[in-house]
Formats: C-alpha cells, sequence, structure tokens
C-alpha cells in the first residue's frame, strides 16, 4: 500500500515540473548568456547572423577601397633641390676608352708584317683607314705587304693615331707616307703634306735629298713634282752627283727647262745633258733632240757656238750637236746673236741678253775656272772636260758650299772678276 503512495506522489512532482517548463518558454526576457550556439539546435539563426556579417562587410568595402600611395598622389620623382645635389665624381668614358686602347687591353685585331705582330684595335683602325674600314668582315688577323707598309711606319701609324698631338718623325716621313698611301689614311697624308708644303724644311738640298729618296716608289711621283722645281742654286751640286745620273728622262727635262735654276752659263745646260746621256749612251741617245729644246741656245755666248762645233773633240758632245735638229737650233742662234750685235753697233742699242723671256738665275761661283762676264778679254774656251774638272771641285766642297754663290745679272757691262781679282 505504502509502495502505491509513493508512485502517485512522484507522479505528482514530475508534472508539476513539466508545467513550470511550459510557462518557463513562454517569458519575454532571456537573462541566460550563452557564447556557444549549436547550429545543429538552431540553424535557421545561425543563417541570420552570417547574412548581417555579410552585409555588414559590403557596406565596408564601398566607403573604404584598397589604391596604393601612386593612386593617393603621392609623387616620388618630383623631388626639391634634386639636380642640385653634389654628384659623386666619376670616370669619364673617353678616359677610361683611351686607356684601354693604349695599354693594348682587350684587342680585337692582330697585324702582321713579316716576322712582327701587332695587336691592335680595329675600331682605332677604322676611324683613320679607309683599308680598314672596307674590309666586310671582321677577321681575326691581316697580312700587310712589307714592301708598302714597314712594322716600323706601321708601329709609327698607330701610335699616331692614339696621341692627341702627334710628331712626325723626319727620317721616317717616307715610309709613312707610302704606307699611309697604301692604308688610304687621309688625315696621316694631309699631315705629311703639311712638312713638305714648307720651304723651312724642304727646299734646296733638303729638296733635293726628299726627291732622291722617292725616286724608287712610283706612289710618290706627285712628291718628287714638288720637289723638283724648288732645286734652283742646289742644281750643279746635284749635277755632280751620282744621283743625277739616274734621273728619269722626263725629270731631267722638267728640271733642266726651269727658269729658276742657277747657272755660271747656259753651256753648262748642254754639259748637264751630255753627262747624264754618257752615263748610258746607247740607251739615252734616242732622248737627244727631246731633251735638246731645254738647252737656251740663245743665252750662250757666240764665241761658244761657233768653237764648240768647230773645236770641240768629245765624241759623244759631236754626236750630240751633228743631229739635224739640234744643228739647227744652233744656227738659228747664231743668226739671232748676230743681228743683235749687228743692231747693237748700228743703233747704239745693247739688246744681247736683253730682256730676253727665257733669262735663267745667273750666278757667280769662285770655283768656276771657265766663268767670265760678257766681253771679258779673258774668256777662255769652254770644253767638256774643264765642266768634268769643275764637277769634280763641287765633289770636294762643304754642304753648305752652295750658299755662298753670288747672284749676277748677265748683261753686266764692266770689269769681270777675274779682272777685280788681279787689281
Amino acid at each position: 500500500m505504502k509502495q502505491k503512495q509513493n508512485k502517485a506522489k512522484t507522479m505528482d512532482e514530475l508534472m508539476h515540473l513539466s508545467t513550470q517548463t511550459q510557462k518557463s518558454s513562454h517569458s519575454p526576457e532571456i537573462k541566460c548568456n550563452v557564447g556557444f550556439v549549436n547550429p545543429r539546435l538552431n540553424a535557421d539563426a545561425a543563417s541570420q547572423q552570417q547574412e548581417k556579417e555579410i552585409s555588414s562587410k559590403a557596406s565596408c568595402f564601398a566607403v573604404c577601397q584598397n589604391r596604393s600611395l601612386i593612386e593617393f598622389g603621392y609623387n616620388f620623382e618630383d623631388v626639391e633641390d634634386w639636380s642640385k645635389m653634389k654628384q659623386w665624381p666619376k670616370d669619364k668614358l673617353a678616359d677610361i676608352l683611351q686607356y684601354m686602347v693604349k695599354s693594348h687591353l682587350k684587342t680585337s685585331l692582330v697585324v702582321k708584317i713579316k716576322n712582327s705582330l701587332f695587336n691592335c684595335h680595329l675600331t682605332v683602325l677604322r676611324v683613320y683607314s679607309q683599308f680598314f674600314m672596307d674590309l666586310e668582315d671582321t677577321p681575326m688577323m691581316v697580312m700587310l705587304p712589307e714592301d708598302l707598309v714597314t712594322p716600323k711606319a706601321f708601329s709609327i701609324i698607330y701610335k699616331w693615331m692614339l696621341c692627341s698631338e702627334p710628331c712626325l718623325d723626319r727620317a721616317r716621313i717616307i715610309e709613312l707616307f707610302i704606307a699611309a698611301s697604301y692604308l688610304r689614311i687621309k688625315r696621316l697624308l694631309a699631315h705629311c703634306w703639311i712638312y713638305f708644303d714648307n720651304l723651312q724644311f724642304f727646299n734646296e738640298a733638303t729638296a733635293c735629298i726628299l726627291y732622291v729618296e722617292t725616286r724608287n716608289h712610283p706612289s710618290l711621283d706627285i712628291v718628287r713634282n714638288a720637289m723638283l722645281p724648288r732645286i734652283q742654286k742646289f742644281v750643279l751640286i746635284f749635277a755632280a752627283t751620282s744621283d743625277f745620273l739616274h734621273l728619269p728622262h722626263n725629270h731631267l727635262v722638267y728640271l733642266l727647262s726651269s727658269s729658276n735654276i742657277a747657272l755660271n752659263t747656259e753651256v753648262e745646260v748642254l754639259y748637264m745633258i751630255i753627262r747624264w746621256m754618257c752615263y748610258n749612251w746607247s740607251t739615252r741617245r734616242s732622248y737627244a733632240v727631246e731633251i735638246a729644246d731645254c738647252i737656251r741656245f740663245n743665252c750662250m755666248p757666240l764665241w761658244f757656238m761657233l768653237f764648240v762645233r768647230r773645236d770641240e773633240t768629245h765624241a759623244q758632245l759631236l754626236e750630240f750637236l751633228s743631229l739635224d735638229e739640234i744643228n739647227e737650233k744652233i744656227t738659228d742662234a747664231i743668226t739671232n746673236t748676230t743681228s743683235a750685235i749687228y743692231d747693237d753697233q748700228i743703233f747704239g742699242t745693247s739688246s744681247a741678253h736683253k730682256d730676253t723671256p727665257h733669262q735663267r738665275n745667273w750666278i757667280h761661283d769662285k770655283s768656276c775656272g771657265y766663268h767670265h762676264l760678257i766681253r771679258c778679254p779673258n774668256t777662255r774656251e769652254i770644253r767638256y772636260e774643264h765642266f768634268e774638272a769643275y764637277m769634280g771641285t763641287l765633289q770636294q766642297k762643304p754642304v753648305d758650299y752652295w750658299t755662298k754663290f753670288e747672284s749676277i745679272e748677265l748683261n753686266v757691262v764692266g770689269p769681270c772678276h777675274c779682272m777685280r781679282e788681279v787689281f
């Protein structure tokens, strides 16, 4: 009986608790502070919370966008007084390149001349030389002919290219000119001509020496042609040398046709021609008529033109004078001179050897035994052997002897130097 009462009491307590639970579910206040929501227990509530958070973030992006400093307007390029700042010192490129080139660093080409090798920069050679500029490929080695470009000449030329104020060596100027002509270095050729055109450096003796130095190089004809007319007072010294005997016939004509050569008498032109022809008479006799045009017979003394064909004994000279064209020139000169003397006597003029358009530079050399003024009573015959003796005398004179030649006028009337020496 007591067990039935206890069960009934328990049932009443459970019903009472159930009633209180239902009442509490309808309460408007929630005083419970819960930090975790189980989505399995309340899925709808979690979904609503996420939508609120996404909506909040979208509204934030609409107000503040992500932009860079440049988009904000910051400019790091325009800095006040930037260009006024003292710059760090830097070596000039030209100085560095010049150092590399002069030190032969990183050379790009080998130039071979016989057994000599030169390490060079091809760019430097191309700047000055048209020969290297015209090379289609970029070779590792270039071989040059030794007869046109000597090793010494190429060495000097390459140094000339690298030097800012080069000075050419007189002893090598011919080698340099020949090499520059082959390599087509216009600026170096112009540099050589600065020296060639200067009469202080190349005149009379020095011009003659340069002419002799260039005689074996056809490319230097233009230089020889420039030097030959500068031989004036020095011509007699030149005629006494073996170099004179090797003159080409056209150069001999060019030299002896000049009105600027200095002579004791026009007879010396005739004898210089004979001296040149006798060196190789069999070959040079064919040039006789052409070379005879250089002789100004009208400037010769009348007595000599009468004497030379009658009393001269030199075989080659007589053969030369016996040619019809030359014999005719002498006859015409005798006629003209005789007529001039006749006019002097009749009209009292002095036209012989005066105002003649083809005069020379007349001189007096004290060592010349056959030199006399016109109408000197002591005038002696002038044979070819006398001229040869005079050439031997000049060969023994000092190198500056030609500078002591005294200039005179051919038509001077008065006592001859031989008479002045007596008194």
